[in-house]
């Protein structure tokens, strides 16, 4: 698995959100050449994963998933991938990571979809 890292971007002039994914071989030959840093503000980077939706859509770190009504969004803790329950979700059980990924959808992302988490995070 190549290591790819979403970057969320605040552009300072419009203050529009802008994504941008890249792997991390392009970033090391440097990011000032992909877009112009100048203009933005770092507001994440996100690691992806490894694992997809049920619509094939990467999922990265920060992202906001949904199952048969639980959601969660996607951290990095205890050495591990885990989704920690929405403050919105109607379920309180955690589903793994690794076993589940694959069958829920993503809904969002903390950036750009805070109102889903309800500014828990």
């Amino acid at each position: 698995m190549e290591m790819k890292i979403r970057y969320v971007l605040k552009n300072k002039t419009t203050g529009k959100i802008e994504i941008k994914i890249y792997f991390i071989e392009q970033i090391e030959k440097g990011l000032h050449k992909l877009f112009d840093i100048e203009n933005y503000d770092i507001i994440s980077r996100d690691l992806f994963t490894g694992k997809q939706d049920k619509y094939c859509k990467d999922i990265y770190e920060c992202d906001i998933w949904e199952r048969d009504g639980f959601i969660g969004i996607v951290l990095f803790k205890y050495s591990t991938w885990i989704f920690e329950k929405a403050p919105s979700s109607k379920f309180y059980q955690y589903p793994s990571f690794y076993s589940n990924a694959k069958y829920g959808i993503l809904i969002g992302n903390r950036h750009q979809n805070p109102e889903l988490l309800e500014d828990k995070y």
